[in-house]
């Protein structure tokens, strides 16, 4: 049994192996006719591969909106889990599903802000399947355009200023860019409001897409229990219903949950927190776009080989304080955010409290 196994992993191993080099040497067949291809600046309308989460959505929208400001109509190729964020909260000219096979036509300019080993073999064939009159990257052949690119301890939106200097324009828009429902703001803003008459709401995110990054049942008590001995706050616990299940039910009394359920009644939740505490980068991110204070809890991990998620991933602004966990160095998973010693985390929010106006 462990021999048939090891085999029918060998023989995918060599099939994906087949499977690449067969698309690169399309690819080099591909490039040979376009060798002198050239960027055409009346170029206007431009297509954007976007990564796999919400995240990245959320960074990648000050790119799609500093296109726009110069008169690019703006589409993103996204995950389908990830498509409602673009019906509202993020304006774009169009929405393209990724999926087995696409083909697009119509569309001048290609930008992949990624790197090479990221989703390679599904970008190559999108290529290959479509009628692009120029195309961008980073770190990989496969474009007309490749910008190399070494920056890994500097936040994602680095990249933003390579894409403007090969495209000729220059932006001042240089933050994540989101537009809430100004009805279901007002709705939320309101029950706050009711809820909490004169206290303050903390925010704590205590759940990130991977495992490996959430906070225990037991931290998540022992934040509770310290944030609850100042009676000035109440604290809101942002996560499904299924990841608010794990944790004890003694707990239910020291915290509340948003009753809407939904991502835009969590974003105005944030825009209403006095502080917010996140293993989640989505939150992170959505704290930057209202400057919130934050405590974020990064555990060291490396996205792609290259990716140092602390860095390229950061908040990226100064009113953020990260706490790192003290393992998982240079890992692809980094460390258990769940054996961090919390009293790293309690100390940085002791401060702010007690020094705050």
């Amino acid at each position: 049994m462990k021999l048939s196994r090891t085999l029918i992993k060998l023989n995918h191993r060599r099939n994906a192996f087949f499977r690449m080099l067969f698309l690169n040497i399309q690819v080099i067949y591909y490039k040979s006719r376009r060798k002198d291809n050239v960027l055409n600046l009346n170029s206007k309308k431009v297509v954007i591969y976007m990564g796999k989460g919400i995240g990245d959505c959320l960074i990648l929208s000050e790119l799609i909106s500093s296109l726009r400001s110069v008169g690019y109509k703006v589409s993103v190729i996204t995950e389908p889990k990830c498509a409602f964020i673009f019906d509202s909260l993020i304006e774009v000219d169009g929405v393209i599903l990724k999926k087995n096979k696409i083909n697009l036509t119509g569309y001048d300019i290609f930008i992949d802000p990624y790197d090479n080993a990221h989703e390679i073999a599904a970008k190559i064939r999108l290529i290959l399947n479509s009628d692009f009159s120029y195309t961008i990257g980073f770190n990989t052949h496969i474009y007309d355009k490749n910008i190399t690119y070494t920056e890994y301890r500097s936040h994602f939106s680095s990249r933003f200023k390579y894409i403007e200097e090969e495209l000729h324009y220059n932006s001042n828009i240089k933050c994540i860019q989101l537009k809430p429902d100004a009805d279901i703001e007002y709705e939320i803003t309101e029950w706050v409001s009711k809820t909490l008459g004169k206290k303050k709401l903390v925010v704590l995110c205590p759940f990130a897409s991977n495992e490996v990054r959430n906070l225990s049942p037991t931290q998540c008590s022992d934040i509770l229990n310290h944030i609850n001995k100042n009676e000035k706050y109440i604290t809101i616990i942002l996560g499904s219903t299924e990841q608010l299940s794990n944790l004890p039910s003694s707990l239910n009394n020291h915290f509340i949950t948003d009753p809407f359920g939904t991502f835009d009644s969590a974003i105005t939740l944030v825009k209403n927190a006095e502080f917010v505490i996140s293993v989640d980068t989505v939150f992170v991110h959505i704290s930057s776009f209202y400057d919130k204070k934050l405590f974020a809890i990064y555990n060291n991990r490396v996205i792609d080989k290259a990716f140092e998620n602390n860095f390229v991933f950061s908040p990226n602004y100064s009113n953020a304080t990260v706490i790192f966990t003290d393992d998982g160095f240079n890992s692809t998973e980094g460390g258990k955010v769940s054996r961090m010693n919390i009293s790293k985390l309690l100390s940085k929010v002791d401060h702010y409290i007690y020094n705050s106006k």
